[in-house]
Order: structure tokens, then sequence, then C-alpha cells
């Protein structure tokens, strides 16, 4: 419990902090008994905002899908100019369009990269800010402890 309290985060994930903190653990199997009276409390708004935290809170991995997904547009719109030339010079090709298009890709892979680029940045100042210890101690002993 010492471990949880040092921990100076203030909007936490219970279920992911207790699996960061790294004690041992055990699972105990039991069967939820159906609800008797009443409703839930939790809308499908509060449940969103519960998963949705709980990815953010210990992961980057959105901000390098975006990432992914920018390189692969990139790698589309490279793709799409090598059929689009040569389109325009098999005189195949409509007028424009091409254009319109490519510059569509090529600036929304640019737009997509540069972001979650920014985004890793602001990640890793969230995770800095969060505070949490490089490690933990199970318990503190003293040099005389060790006899």
């Amino acid at each position: 419990m010492l471990a949880w309290r040092t921990l100076g985060e203030h909007n936490t994930y219970f279920r992911g902090m207790s699996a960061w903190v790294g004690f041992r653990h055990c699972m105990l199997p039991f069967e939820v008994a159906p609800r008797t009276t009443g409703t839930t409390k939790w809308s499908l708004g509060a449940l969103v905002r519960l998963s949705v935290n709980s990815v953010i809170a210990y992961t980057a991995a959105p901000l390098l899908l975006v990432l992914v997904l920018g390189i692969l547009m990139g790698i589309a719109a490279l793709v799409l100019t090598v059929q689009t030339l040569y389109m325009y010079f098999t005189h195949l090709a409509a007028t424009g369009f091409s254009t319109v298009i490519l510059l569509q890709l090529f600036i929304g892979s640019g737009v997509m990269i540069g972001l979650s680029i920014i985004g890793l940045y602001v990640g890793k100042i969230y995770e800095e800010v969060k505070g949490r210890p490089r490690y933990l101690l199970r318990d503190k002993r003293t040099p005389d402890d060790r006899a």
C-alpha cells in the first residue's frame, strides 16, 4: 500500500495501477449474482471514458497507430503518383482529378506524420509529469536485518 501512496497521480485507473505496481497477486474466482433491484449507474458514455482513460494512461500505441497510418498514406500517395504519371504519359488521365487527389494524399500523410510526432513528444512529457518512480521496493531492509 505504501507503493501506491508514493505515486503522485490524481486521475488513476485502479486495475492498471495495481498491475503496474507489480507485486504478487492472485485470482479469486467468484460468480456475480444477478442484480435484484435497480439499474446500473454506468452510462455508455461513462464506460467509453473509462476505456479511453485505461488505454491512454498506459500506452502511446494510438499515437504510433497514427504514425503508421500516415506512413501508409504516404506510400499510397507514391504508388498513386506512379499510376497517375503512367496514365498521363499514355494520354488516359482525366484532367485535374489526379492532381487534387495526390495533393490531398501527400498533405494528409504529412499532417498525420507531423501530428503523431508532436503527440509522441507530448506523450513523453505526460509520462514525466505523472512522476511515477523508476522502481518500487518490496520492503525496506537495513544492513542490520541481513543476519
